[in-house]
């Protein structure tokens, strides 16, 4: 049985159910590692509802944050893949490590709940990563301007968005280069909040590797330094 964004959002925080907001959950599944379903803005009661009762096509992990007794014992630490979630009965199930059909009850307030991408992440983590690899998300770090999020053929923080298609396939900015990506970042799964995401604490994906440009006299001088005495340079 798959569980559901809002079954996720309830896990995280029963707060986010809300009958006056649109979808009956407040924010975007995008906020808690979601995949997009439609684009920025576009949103209404119907799409929004559908969105957020989509089944999420990876495991979602119950991670304890104390020591605690609940018909087993568990450490701070541990994880277990939820197996299934009642909103109503506010009932959650996980699987017992290394079983697949055996399972406990668990409380919710002494878990953290997030979705493992562990194995989709290990997948664009190759030697030549490009704009095109960009996943939503994903968190890009760029020169001077600040964090954003990748979402659909987008990437938005609090204050708009930038198009992916404005980037070089080496994640250089077409037009300025205060917007160029210096790193990315994949889904940080303590983070709760746009903002939380926001700061790009996840696992890194990719990071530039700049050259340094010094002259000649300066390369010198770290050469005597390193070997302790004057250097020259022999022609072969």
């Amino acid at each position: 049985m798959s569980i559901t964004y809002k079954e996720l959002a309830w896990m995280i925080n029963p707060a986010k159910l809300d009958d006056s907001e649109v979808g009956r959950v407040r924010g975007c599944p995008t906020e808690i590692g979601g995949d997009p379903f439609c684009e920025p803005l576009d949103y209404s009661y119907i799409k929004c509802a559908e969105c957020w009762n989509r089944e999420i096509p990876y495991p979602v992990i119950a991670k304890a944050v104390i020591d605690g007794c609940y018909g087993f014992t568990y450490h701070e630490g541990d994880k277990f893949k939820v197996a299934a979630v009642d909103i109503d009965s506010s009932s959650i199930v996980v699987y017992q490590r290394g079983s697949s059909s055996k399972t406990y009850f668990i409380p919710r307030e002494t878990f953290k709940f997030y979705i493992d991408r562990s194995k989709e992440e290990k997948k664009v983590e190759k030697k030549e990563f490009t704009i095109n690899d960009l996943e939503t998300g994903m968190v890009v770090h760029t020169r001077s301007e600040g964090n954003l999020m990748v979402f659909g053929d987008r990437m938005i923080d609090q204050d708009g968005f930038t198009d992916c298609v404005d980037y070089n396939e080496d994640f250089k900015s077409r037009y300025f280069s205060t917007f160029d990506i210096m790193k990315v970042t994949g889904l940080d799964p303590d983070a709760g909040t746009f903002e939380e995401v926001l700061k790009g604490k996840g696992p890194v994906i990719w990071e530039r590797k700049e050259e340094k440009e010094i002259s000649e006299e300066e390369a010198f001088r770290i050469l005597s330094d390193h070997y302790g005495c004057e250097v020259k340079v022999r022609k072969d």
